[in-house]
């Protein structure tokens, strides 16, 4: 069975690659959308969201933000 994108690569990710990018998106967008409702929205904590904003983690996700 294949691996489809919109699968997550590690089981235990509650986020998907997609998802990082409409995070980084969406935090970029300056529509004041925070650390706490995007954590609420993606099910996630508010470090988390942080990390992946700012690029501490998914680094191999390229988003040219």
């Amino acid at each position: 069975m294949m691996a489809t994108a919109t699968k997550k690569s590690n089981a235990k990710a509650k986020l998907t690659a997609g998802d990082v990018k409409e995070i980084r998106s969406l935090w970029n967008d300056g529509d004041g959308i925070g650390y706490n409702e995007l954590a609420e929205k993606y099910e996630v904590s508010y470090k988390t969201i942080h990390s992946v904003v700012h690029h501490y983690s998914w680094i191999s996700i390229v988003t040219g933000n």
